[in-house]
């Protein structure tokens, strides 16, 4: 069965594709460089779908352990990964050889992916919607993050025979994507728990922010940080329609965000001269946007299954008064199970670095030897 429709600007797929392998790819593994050291790491184009909900091909990376599976099959560690940009090369599974964010991705496997693997759970990592593949990416857009992490979790326990059992993870925008995901309504068998690294958070405190607050709120916005502030943007209206740059970006506003489509996060951060001062209109119309993020929002969302968030108070990319009101509410939310972890004195990579310190009182196998069947001296 052909898996490809013909459709301007995305690879559309046939519906019976969704949560199914559509091709597999291996790799070298000394040369990709986001994906941990295993027995083998495979570039997987699979099916999930987009902000609309219409199916689409995605990619990703497993990763299996060395040595052999057990009998009912290797767990699952999926990884959401943190923010690398909208466009297709900032794609973790195209990171061969190099990559302009390859400092994240060596931190993230060394400190990270590296420990679940030893301890024999197969890693897997989409790309998301428009990274790695045609289209435009959504970023923080919540149904096509959640679709990316379940429908990779369906396709490759289909394909590889994994276990039932899976944890789910990220960091950043990949935190705000693993709530997002266990919030959803189709969620896959098995899921022990979600563990959020330093996440995003698209809440915001009004949907009738005046031209004031808007400029005061972006202000203070320096010209590497306002990447995030881009691709939110941008994101957003490859969604929405009715959310139009010209409703609230001025000339220079607008060149930002055309820059930031076509570039990864790393090189944004490092050619880029803008402030967030420089950016909008003296009135801008904000009403659309405001509401898209409001709607996305880990307010709005209901996981049935538990829920660790790890936050650092001195994180200097995300706002924490912002997802510390966003943690609140969601556990207020009925039949959520949601645990607020907060830090102090760490920055924004630190909370990787020491993620497996603090995520092994949540998990078992973290304190465990590594799994049954995991042979660390087979190459």
């Amino acid at each position: 069965m052909a898996f490809q429709k013909e459709r301007v600007g995305a690879v559309e797929i046939d519906e019976a594709w969704v949560g199914k392998v559509i091709k597999k790819e291996n790799l070298d593994t000394s040369r990709i460089i986001s994906a941990p050291n295993g027995a083998a790491t495979m570039r997987v184009t699979y099916g999930a779908r987009n902000a609309h909900g219409e199916p689409i091909a995605v990619t990703g990376l497993v990763t299996l352990p060395k040595g052999n599976a057990p009998a009912e099959g290797w767990p699952v560690l999926s990884w959401a990964h943190g923010t690398t940009g909208i466009a297709r090369q900032s794609a973790p599974s195209l990171a061969i050889d190099t990559h302009p964010d390859h400092e994240a991705f060596t931190m993230v496997v060394e400190t990270y992916l590296q420990v679940w693997l030893e301890k024999g759970f197969a890693v897997i990592q989409p790309d998301y919607e428009g990274l790695g593949t045609m289209g435009n990416g959504t970023y923080m857009d919540r149904h096509s993050l959640a679709a990316s992490v379940n429908d990779m979790v369906r396709a490759t326990r289909d394909e590889f025979s994994f276990a039932d059992t899976w944890y789910n993870t990220g960091w950043s925008q990949g935190g705000f994507a693993a709530v997002a995901a266990a919030s959803a309504e189709d969620v896959p068998s098995g899921l022990v728990k979600t563990l959020a690294i330093a996440p995003g958070d698209t809440f915001v405190p009004t949907t009738e922010v005046s031209s004031e607050q808007a400029h005061a709120m972006i202000a203070g916005v320096d010209e590497k940080n306002l990447a995030y502030s881009a691709f939110v943007m941008q994101g957003a209206m490859n969604f929405n329609a009715t959310i139009k740059a010209d409703d609230f970006l001025n000339d220079a506003g607008k060149s930002v965000l055309d820059y930031a489509s076509g570039v990864c996060l790393t090189t944004f951060k490092s050619e880029n001269k803008i402030t967030g001062k420089e950016i909008l209109k003296e009135n801008p119309q904000l009403e659309p946007l405001l509401e898209h993020l409001l709607a996305n929002s880990m307010v709005n969302m209901h996981p049935k299954t538990p829920v660790v968030i790890f936050s650092s108070k001195d994180d200097e990319i995300i706002n924490y008064e912002q997802i510390s009101v966003a943690a609140k509410q969601l556990q207020a939310n009925d039949g959520t199970n949601v645990t607020f972890e907060v830090r102090m004195g760490e920055g924004h990579r630190d909370m990787v670095r020491r993620a497996i310190k603090d995520q092994t009182p949540f998990v078992p196998e973290l304190q465990e030897a590594p799994l049954a069947g995991v042979n660390n001296d087979q190459s």
